[in-house]
């Protein structure tokens, strides 16, 4: 375990013992997990030998979980789904078959258990990069955080921002906590 990946010399220590058969987890402070394996890369890691020793990049955040004691129902204005749509991807939005008219949001109302602020306790939303074998070419070819964002998301990469969607579809969020942690 490398407590953070800060500078070249403990990243290269990293990848060389991933190399030579250790499991190596470490963290560093990026907004997505493409943009980890670009500040790595940046950092003068060997691009080769990092992706021979990648085997994944998951990225998270916390947002604030609405309270389940004053948690309440409504039904979003125009503009607010169409923000989450536009958030999500229209195309990915459109598989999720959920239409203006049916969607129904939660917020909290705020009560003692919240201290009256609607919101009690915290939730994880995350993005997992799988390292495959078309990713590790695009890192050996130093793509860029685009390329190697469209590819991830081709093969399945549910991103921050839409797995904080997908809370707040659920009602665990709200889209203003998704925002705050998740949208530059």
């Amino acid at each position: 375990m490398v407590g953070e990946m800060r500078d070249e010399e403990t990243a290269s220590t990293g990848i060389e013992a991933s190399l030579t058969g250790h499991l190596v987890f470490s963290t560093l402070h990026t907004n997505s997990a493409v943009e980890t394996v670009i500040r790595l890369l940046d950092m003068g890691c060997d691009s080769f030998n990092f992706a021979d020793a990648l085997l994944g990049v998951l990225g998270q955040r916390l947002v604030k979980r609405i309270c389940k004691d004053c948690k309440s129902e409504y039904h979003p204005d125009r503009a607010e789904y169409d923000e989450i749509v536009q958030a999500f991807g229209e195309e990915a939005f459109a598989t999720l078959n959920l239409k203006y008219d049916e969607l129904v949001l939660h917020r909290g109302k705020g009560c003692a258990s919240c201290s009256k602020t609607g919101y009690r306790g915290r939730l994880g939303i995350h993005e997992l990069m799988i390292a495959t074998d078309e990713m590790k070419r695009l890192i050996q070819a130093k793509a860029r955080v685009a390329e190697m964002l469209e590819m991830a998301r081709a093969e399945g990469m549910t991103t921050l921002v839409q797995d904080g969607v997908l809370k707040t579809l659920a009602g665990l969020t709200d889209f203003r906590q998704v925002k705050a942690v998740a949208i530059k």
